[in-house]
């Protein structure tokens, strides 16, 4: 074997060592990043405030109706309110610039976008919000921060909704207290006409099929009459009561959005993976001392039957 192939194995035998000193090196100098996952319980919305309300059910979203609220908790209008609620351009422009100046709303949102993850909690129907820092206290913070945001977003959207479906109400209170009114005067009118008794007191007089007819014929209108504004009243009392169980609700709505888990500061960072890169890096060094260890010994075995190859250059 040639000198030069003695040369390599000890070159190859030096550099083994370099390479895990400098991959020890390089770790550490990489910024630790650290994890934090807020979960959240995302129901579906209730429908708008209705005269008689069917019974509803507040499950859980799934599918394509939860996939479609994940996007919704990373786009621009939820993580802006969440920079500036946190001032997080002032932070990171501290971190960041050598002026310590804030940094735009725009740079922020990307910085954050790329640290987030939004994704459903293994197979349930629970949402997974995970942020990545440089700061432990940080990522658990905003994390809840935008779960917080997020919820109060829903809550504003069902109240709107029943403010909606109260002015319905309102209305429809009012035409129905006018048709009552209406169906108030009419009964009125026709008792004063006919001369009638309170219903319970009326009675026909006579025995006779003649007597039943006519007194079918004076006093089916009056009943008719009594029928319908009863109606009227009952369906005014209901909407009545709708309208101060839907203004209850604007006090104290429901909760679309459930904090199931809030995010904790996880002082352990999840990158970089020390470990896993020092033991590569070690098998790398291993492997080329080996290679330059059996470089050197091949070489040495050919030099001692050929002097003239013992040594370089020789």
């Amino acid at each position: 074997m040639k000198p030069s192939a003695w040369l390599v194995g000890i070159g190859l035998m030096i550099l083994a060592p370099l390479v895990l000193i400098t991959s020890v090196g390089y770790t550490i100098t990489l910024p630790r990043l650290y994890e934090a996952e807020a979960k959240i319980a995302v129901h579906g919305d209730q429908p708008d405030m209705e005269v008689f309300p069917a019974t509803t059910t507040n499950a859980p979203l799934k599918g394509p109706l939860l996939r479609t609220e994940m996007e919704i908790i990373q786009s621009r209008p939820i993580l802006y309110t969440v920079i500036d609620n946190l001032n997080l351009g002032k932070e990171w422009g501290q971190k960041r610039n050598e002026d310590r100046a804030p940094i735009p709303r725009e740079y922020a949102y990307a910085i954050l976008q790329g640290g987030l993850r939004v994704q459903p909690y293994r197979d349930t129907s629970l949402i997974s919000i995970v942020v990545r820092t440089e700061d432990f206290e940080e990522a658990a913070r905003i994390a809840n921060e935008i779960a917080v945001v997020y919820r109060n977003r829903r809550i504003q959207e069902a109240r709107k909704r029943l403010m909606r479906g109260i002015e319905a109400l309102e209305s429809e209170s009012e035409k129905q207290q006018n048709k009552v009114q209406r169906a108030a005067e009419i009964l009125e009118r026709m008792c004063q006409e006919l001369g009638v008794a309170p219903r319970g007191a009326r009675i026909p007089s006579g025995d006779g099929p003649a007597d039943l007819k006519a007194w079918r014929d004076k006093y089916l209108p009056i009943d008719k009459a009594e029928t319908d504004m009863e109606q009227g009243r009952a369906l005014l009392a209901e909407l009545k009561h709708t309208l101060a169980r839907a203004g209850i609700e604007i006090d104290m709505p429901r909760t679309p959005v459930e904090m199931v888990d809030p995010a904790v500061p996880n002082p352990a960072p999840v990158s970089p993976n020390s470990f896993q890169i020092i033991m590569m890096s070690a098998i790398v060094a291993g492997v080329l001392l080996l290679l330059g260890k059996v470089l050197v010994h091949t070489s040495a075995a050919a030099g001692r039957k050929k002097p003239w190859n013992v040594l370089p250059g020789g």
